[in-house]
């Protein structure tokens, strides 16, 4: 029996250049990836599907983030 990888919990704080990602989960350290379309992209296609990112809306910086999300 294959059994689904946990649903994550994130928060993500956006910045012009980085994204500071958090899990609620203490097993996953906090992380900072890069705010380009190529490595936001990267990071979604690693977390199970139906997890969950809180975003800070910053300026416009949080659109590339929420547009991937919601189009991928």
């Amino acid at each position: 029996m294959q059994t689904s990888p946990p649903v994550l919990h994130i928060g993500a704080d956006i910045g012009k250049n980085e994204i500071a990602v958090t899990f609620a989960e203490a097993r996953f350290p906090p992380r900072m990836i890069g705010n380009q379309c190529t490595t936001v992209l990267g990071f979604l296609k690693e977390l199970p599907a139906g997890s969950r990112i809180g975003v800070e809306l910053t300026s416009s910086y949080h659109e590339l983030l929420a547009t991937l999300l919601t189009f991928g």
